[in-house]
């Protein structure tokens, strides 16, 4: 029997296909895949003596950089697990992402010393911390990493123990809290290897084909462009190419759960993925040195992770931004500069920054290809105006979660006249049901659901947490399904819209509300840049929409000015009865995601209402 395929198997494929290309680019840096393994191999050499075991967790609390990504395929390498660990954390959060992990051992950047020495005393289980930055500022007590690897060999690790593989563990992606503390999501090398890139990714097609006939000339101009066949922007752009891709969409459309039956039956009978070797020799000789992805969002995130591993796997370039919040300058000025051709975005947070400062400079940004964001909203309207300033390129929305990847996919193009916030091409085995989980009814809202198909899809549950596990992994009718806490509803063509989570769902009157809805409005509004829909307690409602709203900088707002605003757009019970300003930059927001943290606003809402629990002296209801 052949031995299954890991991570690291397919990353030594492209170190060996692509040694002299491009890996990443940090700043003035470029890193070649020889030069990224050799200190991959150094790092994991490190660890190895520093007694880190297998299947060990191992945080990486590190700024977007090349040490990010070596950490990151050092501990793969010696078959333990990274985790991501958020470094805007304060030393209460640190310690409890460490503690949940049961960490051996920590990479951090130099800034988090301070805040980890509060905490360390209480840290038994971790061996070593590895600091990335200035060697004068690390403790004698602590590794100063480049100084570290330096006295190890560039050679490939020598394991006491197997290589991971299959059901070992291959990532602990911590969720971002924003509906609780961080749950250690665990993904397997199979759940990557086999239910993301051999059969998520491929199993996609079939939607992006449908939707592909309608991508404008330019568009195709741009993909052809971009890869290493002389002349193949102007066949892909032409008219035939264009009638041949609407032909074959329609046959799509109209034959559509066969085409997704043979897709499924020929990934899973001849193991046809982006890892089968006939794909990977293809993959080896156009993606290196031709295909840049520029990380716009923070390596703290799990869509930051799945960046650097799939295209560093694959023989890809990742660009890294220096700067340690995220600056739309210097994304921008990037793009001038590295030409990447595919944006990996975190939703509004990084795209929106973008388009303000696109309408009042210009950059160059032929170079783009896709926009792709997840983990965070992003409004119909900046999508709009990424789509004006880069008029060839797809915006590809993917709906995911940290617990199961790709689950649902759109695109749109600069030739789309609709666009909207939160609609998919739904995965085939995604459902809208009800409390009994039965299904509703076309435009009924209910729980979104996915089959877990062999637990190749989605986590296999969270590290040390049966309990939720099981509210998220439900076994019914003999089948496991994902319960995703989202709710949504199909349109009569089949596409899923997602209104928000359940649990954020606002009961006003006995009228249910979605903050997603409401948000979505409320940031149409040229005054408005930052917003968050929470509920707080109201004798006569039960419950009152509440908008916590930052203005954009020198604009000036009533509450009244805002809720005449909603009037003609949303039913009256889905209006603020509340507007709450807040100062700029003091909106909760997670650090992960760029979302709200709702809990948070509401806290914080309550008290500027003078509103208690108990004792609710509720304001007058307009």
């Amino acid at each position: 029997m052949t031995e299954e395929k890991s991570g690291v198997d397919v990353f030594r494929q492209s170190v060996k296909a692509a040694a002299d290309k491009p890996a990443i680019i940090y700043g003035g840096r470029v890193f070649t895949y020889k030069e990224l393994n050799e200190r991959v191999n150094q790092s994991a050499n490190a660890l190895l003596d520093l007694g880190v075991k297998r299947q060990d967790r191992i945080p990486i609390g590190i700024y977007n950089s090349n040490q990010f990504a070596e950490a990151f395929f050092s501990i793969q390498k010696i078959a333990a697990v990274p985790c991501n660990l958020n470094y805007r954390y304060i030393a209460k959060e640190l310690q409890y992402v460490i503690d949940d992990s049961d960490a051996s051992a920590v990479f951090m950047h130099e800034d988090l010393i301070e805040r980890i020495q509060q905490i360390r005393p209480d840290l038994k289980k971790v061996k070593a911390y590895i600091v990335i930055g200035k060697k004068e500022n690390v403790p004698s007590d602590m590794y100063h990493y480049e100084e570290l690897i330096s006295r190890y060999p560039k050679t490939e690790p020598k394991l006491e123990w197997k290589p991971a593989h299959g059901e070992d563990y291959f990532v602990q992606g911590y969720t971002t809290g924003t509906t609780g503390k961080p749950k250690g999501c665990q993904w397997t090398h199979n759940f990557y290897m086999t239910g993301v890139l051999n059969e998520a990714l491929p199993g996609s097609l079939v939607p992006i084909l449908q939707q592909a006939a309608n991508y404008p000339a330019d568009t195709f101009r741009a993909i052809g462009d971009m890869l290493p066949v002389p002349g193949l922007g102007s066949v892909l752009s032409s008219g035939i190419t264009r009638r041949l891709l609407r032909t074959l969409a329609q046959g799509a459309m109209r034959y559509q759960p066969s085409i997704e039956s043979l897709i499924t039956s020929m990934l899973g009978r001849y193991k046809i993925g982006l890892t089968s070797p006939s794909v990977m020799v293809l993959l080896n000789a156009i993606v290196p040195g031709n295909i840049r992805c520029l990380a716009l969002n923070q390596s703290i995130s799990n869509w930051s992770l799945l960046a650097t591993f799939t295209f560093l796997m694959l023989g890809g370039t990742i660009v890294y931004l220096t700067s340690k919040s995220f600056d739309p300058h210097e994304a921008l000025e990037t793009i001038e500069r590295r030409k990447p051709n595919i944006l990996w975005a975190t939703g509004e947070a990084t795209l929106k920054p973008m388009v303000d400062l696109l309408e009042k400079e210009h950059y160059d940004l032929s170079s783009v290809v896709a926009i792709v964001p997840a983990g965070a909203y992003v409004t119909a309207e900046t999508k709009k105006k990424l789509l004006k300033y880069m008029p060839h390129s797809i915006y590809v929305d993917i709906y995911t979660q940290t617990e199961a990847i790709n689950m649902a996919i759109q695109t749109y193009s600069s030739a789309d006249k609709d666009i909207y916030r939160s609609s998919y091409a739904a995965a085939p085995d995604m459902r809208v049901v009800d409390e009994n989980f039965e299904p509703v009814k076309p435009g009924e809202i209910g729980m979104v659901v996915g089959k877990k198909e062999a637990g190749m899809s989605m986590m296999s549950g969270y590290y040390k947490d049966a309990e939720k596990t099981e509210k998220l992994i439900k076994e019914i009718n003999g089948e496991k399904w994902w319960i995703s806490g989202d709710m949504g509803y199909f349109d009569e063509e089949g596409m899923i819209h997602m209104v928000g989570r359940g649990s954020e769902c606002i009961n006003t009157g006995g009228f249910k509300v979605y903050p997603d809805e409401v948000e979505e409005i409320l940031m149409a509004n040229p005054k408005v840049d930052k917003v968050s829909v929470v509920s707080v307690p109201d004798e006569r409602w039960g419950e009152a929409v509440t908008a916590a709203i930052e203005l954009k900088e020198g604009e000036k707002a009533t509450e009244e000015e805002i809720i005449n605003f909603c009037s003609d757009k949303m039913a009256g019970f889905k209006k603020p009865k509340h507007v709450l300003f807040f100062e700029r930059d003091t909106l909760p927001i997670s650090a992960g995601t760029g979302k709200a943290i709702p809990r948070e606003v509401r806290v914080i809402a309550k008290e500027m209402l003078g509103i208690e629990e108990r004792g609710l002296e509720a304001k007058e209801v307009r």
